[in-house]
C-alpha cells in the first residue's frame, strides 16, 4: 500500500474533505487499484499519521526561542515617561474672547470714534463683546483692522513644515435680513 504524499494531505486538511475521499483520490492519482478496497478506520488513521509525520519532517520546522535582546512587540512604542513629557506643556486657560474662534462669532455693529474704532460681536448664546484693534480672539487671532463694513483678524498658523504663517480672516457686517 502506498502512502499519501505530504502535499496531498495538506491540501485535504486545508480543504476539510474526509480522509476516505482523499485515499480514493490518492490511489487513483498513483494508479494503485488495491488502495480502493475498504480499509479499517485504524489503518486509515495510521496512514494519515504517517503522512503527517512525513509532512512535518519535510518542512524542517525549528523550535521558537525568544531572544531577550530584541524588543517586545507587545509593548507600546511610547513609554509613559515620554508621554508625560509631551503632556507637560502648560496650556493657557482661555477666557472671554479667547474662548471663541472668529468663525464662531457674528459681527453685529461697528462704531467709529475719534480715538479708535470698535466693533461688537456676538457668540452663539447671544452674549455681546466689544473688540478693538489689538484684541485677541481665539488661540492665535488678533484684530488687526476695523473698517466701515468689516473687521480684519490675523491668525498665526503653522504649515506642515512648522513654518509660521499669518492667515487673514474677515468678519463682514451683514445687513438685516442678509445671510
Amino acid at each position: 500500500m502506498k502512502t499519501l504524499t505530504p502535499i496531498l494531505v495538506l491540501a485535504v486538511l486545508l480543504a476539510g474533505t474526509p480522509v476516505v475521499a482523499t485515499k480514493t483520490y490518492a490511489a487513483s492519482a498513483i494508479g494503485d487499484n488495491k488502495a480502493r478496497t475498504k480499509q479499517s478506520p485504524e489503518e486509515e488513521q495510521a496512514m494519515v499519521a504517517r503522512a503527517l509525520d512525513e509532512l512535518l519532517t519535510s518542512m524542517k520546522v525549528e523550535d521558537f526561542t525568544y531572544n531577550v535582546n530584541q524588543p517586545d512587540p507587545f509593548l507600546p512604542f511610547i513609554s509613559a515617561k515620554a508621554a508625560q513629557s509631551v503632556q507637560a506643556v502648560p496650556t493657557e486657560h482661555l477666557t472671554g474672547m479667547r474662548k471663541y474662534e472668529p468663525g464662531q462669532l457674528k459681527l453685529v455693529a461697528i462704531v467709529f470714534s475719534r480715538s479708535r474704532p470698535m466693533a461688537m460681536v456676538q457668540d452663539s448664546a447671544g452674549k455681546g463683546y466689544v473688540i478693538r484693534r489689538g484684541t485677541r480672539i481665539g488661540n492665535s487671532g488678533i484684530v488687526s483692522d476695523i473698517i466701515p463694513n468689516k473687521v480684519v483678524i490675523k491668525q498665526l498658523v503653522y504649515s506642515i513644515t512648522k513654518k509660521k504663517k499669518y492667515k487673514t480672516v474677515e468678519m463682514v457686517i451683514r445687513k438685516e435680513g442678509e445671510k
